[in-house]
Parts: C-alpha cells; structure tokens; sequence
C-alpha cells in the first residue's frame, strides 16, 4: 500500500510538472505540445512500473491519474474563464 502511495505522489508532481511546462510553452505549435504530453505519459508511466513492479496496476495508476488531472484542468479552466 505504501508503493502505490508513492506512486500517486510521484504522478501528483509529474502532473504538476507537467503544467509548469505547458504554461511556460504558450508558443509551441500542438503537435509539440502532444509529444510533450506523451513524453511525461510515458515517464509516469515507467516510474510507476519501476515502483509497483506490475504492468496493469502501473497502466491503470497512470491512466487514472492523467484522466483525473485532464478532468481537474478542465474544471479549473471552466471556473477561470468563465464569462
């Protein structure tokens, strides 16, 4: 349990990670944008199989994590913006 704990932090400052950099690119292109994202994907995604040890508990923990900070960042920018 304390693995997954660990993981979940990890993933909580890789997501944040990764929205200081997004906010710092406001003039990249989106396809730039998109293999930035898959980039940090694919490192939350490592660093959580090298702590879980399993794939499908490191695939699942990431794919949850990403959908719950998207979900986040939608909400947040709903509120932001909102006229």
């Amino acid at each position: 349990m304390k693995h997954y704990m660990l993981s979940l932090s990890l993933h909580g400052i890789i997501w944040s990670g990764y929205s200081i950099v997004n906010m710092l690119s406001t003039k990249d292109e989106m396809q730039y944008k998109m293999i930035l994202l898959g980039i940090f994907v694919y490192f939350a995604y490592s660093l959580s199989f090298k702590i879980l040890k399993r794939r499908k508990t490191a695939v699942i923990t990431t794919f949850s994590t990403f959908l719950l900070y998207m979900l986040g960042k939608f909400l947040f920018d709903l509120a932001l913006y909102r006229v």
